[in-house]
């Protein structure tokens, strides 16, 4: 027996502010792959993954031509379903890089100054909670065992899907951006200058994640800290260093979430 995944809301619920586009290089190079065989004893975690995505409305039947393979991993855990995983790669390759800008890490640390009090909220990610823009979705056509189906939001396996969920994560908290929290893809940063505050500052970040029906990790958000540790540095009331996790983290972070091709789902 499978343990069903967590829950996410149906498609129809999602915000259409931010959509997931999909622009081509060359539009006369047709993805042509073939599906992956699949072991039988697959075969009804394949159902079960299947109709839980079709009944949040979150792919459809296809008849795209563009198909590209799909095939699932199972996990430690024998009870728990297999993870989905779209190879986009062929799409990946003949997709233009996004160029959105990422926020200025000096200006995220600078405007962090402001407090005495911290918080850092690590999000998961916008995966199936960001909806593909309607002219994309024949792109988005995925080939299982069971049959051809599409993509009405957007999956792991994407090119761009990260710098995507920094404009989610912006529409989402774009009247407290430097009031008091800052967003650099999956980090928030809160800066408070009292307890009181620092409490009425998480409660309306979280509320505004919660609208947008963006989600944070608790295992990796921390709150109502005197110092933290933030994009590379320590942030505290003797004010901000650069840690041993600095040049790694800046230099490679938002590069590797950039050019993710193959992601599990």
């Amino acid at each position: 027996m499978w343990l069903a995944s967590s829950a996410i809301p149906h498609a129809d619920e999602l915000p259409w502010d931010v959509v997931t586009k999909i622009h081509i290089k060359n539009a006369e190079k047709m993805i042509k792959s073939h599906s992956y065989p699949s072991p039988q004893k697959y075969k009804e975690a394949w159902q079960i993954l299947i109709q839980q995505h079709l009944s949040t409305g979150r792919i459809r039947p296809s008849s795209s031509p563009c198909a590209s393979p799909a095939f699932i991993v199972p996990m430690a855990n024998p009870n728990v379903l297999p993870r989905w995983v779209n190879d986009y790669w062929q799409l990946n390759e003949n997709t233009m890089m996004d160029s959105h800008p990422l926020p200025h890490i000096d200006d995220i640390l600078n405007d962090c100054t402001k407090g005495t009090i911290w918080g850092a909220i690590d999000m998961t990610n916008s995966f199936f909670r960001t909806c593909m823009h309607p002219d994309h979705v024949h792109l988005m056509a995925i080939n299982t065992p069971l049959g051809l189906y599409e993509w009405l939001v957007m999956p792991m396996g994407l090119k761009n899907t990260l710098v995507i969920h920094q404009q989610c994560a912006m529409a989402a908290l774009r009247p407290l951006i430097g009031k008091f929290c800052h967003v650099y893809l999956d980090d928030i940063v809160i800066w408070s200058d009292s307890l009181d505050g620092h409490e009425w500052n998480v409660c309306t970040v979280l509320k505004a994640l919660h609208v947008a029906h963006l989600y944070v990790n608790p295992d990796k958000t921390q709150l109502f800290c005197t110092e933290i540790d933030f994009l590379g540095h320590h942030i505290s009331a003797c004010g901000i260093e650069a840690t041993g996790s600095y040049h790694f983290y800046h230099n490679t972070k938002a590069y590797a979430y950039r050019y993710i091709s193959i992601t599990p789902a």
